[in-house]
């Protein structure tokens, strides 16, 4: 996951992108980052062939594959994000529908680690850096990255609201002790004064997610392992 943060605080780096990271590494935290890469994979269904060649060629997060044009790609890039989205969301235009039972039907979307939500952000500033290439602006994508944005607060609501559900109801206890059981999961509530914390935050296999990011990047949520 570093190699992506790396990519996504480079292209994002402007103040109106610039939130998504934040979104991005709290979406993936509060998924506690799955272990099944099959159940956690998004379909390939209308995805533009850009996104599978990427994976196959040693998924490179720093080298854009290669396109004719951005908006041969955009287009392919709407038909796959379309196919993901709520059946409520696809309508008979663009940008697609955000009123509706908001709360239901991100089953498809709602995915983590290597090919889950991840893809959707890379292949999506591949779209905007060519765009901005070849007219020296971001309008279509600049629409599409909104929307993203917008899919991805639904989704953390959820998300957020799942966690602190299950800690308030005392799910996160677990009677039962085995040393090899994977470890239990609590809500923690962070702020910028808990700064010992996030700098070093790993998930449960010891890996380093987060690294020591700057105070703009710590949410106030996180679910972390124990």
């Amino acid at each position: 996951m570093n190699d992506a943060l790396r990519r996504f605080e480079m292209v994002f780096s402007s103040p109106e992108h610039k939130p998504i990271v934040a979104m991005w590494l709290e979406y993936e935290c509060l998924l506690e980052y799955p272990d099944d890469a099959r159940k956690n994979r998004l379909t390939n269904q209308s995805r533009p062939q850009q996104i599978g060649d990427w994976m196959q060629r040693h998924r490179l997060w720093d080298k854009a594959p290669p396109m004719d044009k951005s908006s041969e790609f955009g287009a392919l890039w709407k038909g796959w994000w379309t196919v993901l989205q709520p059946e409520w969301r696809i309508i008979n235009s663009w940008p697609l529908a955000q009123e509706g039972p908001v709360k239901e039907g991100w089953e498809n979307l709602m995915k983590g680690v290597g090919n889950g939500f991840v893809l959707v952000i890379l292949s999506l500033s591949w779209w905007m850096m060519r765009e901005k290439d070849e007219t020296r602006a971001m309008v279509e994508s600049s629409a599409a990255f909104e929307d993203v944005e917008w899919a991805l607060q639904q989704m953390l609501h959820i998300l957020r609201a799942r966690c602190e559900e299950g800690f308030e109801d005392g799910q996160v206890v677990d009677e039962e002790v085995d040393p090899n059981a994977r470890p239990k999961k609590r809500c923690v509530h962070c702020s910028e004064s808990s700064s010992e914390l996030l700098p070093n935050l790993t998930n449960h296999k010891g890996l380093d997610i987060l690294g020591k990011q700057p105070l703009s990047l710590r949410r106030k949520l996180f679910c972390v392992r124990i």
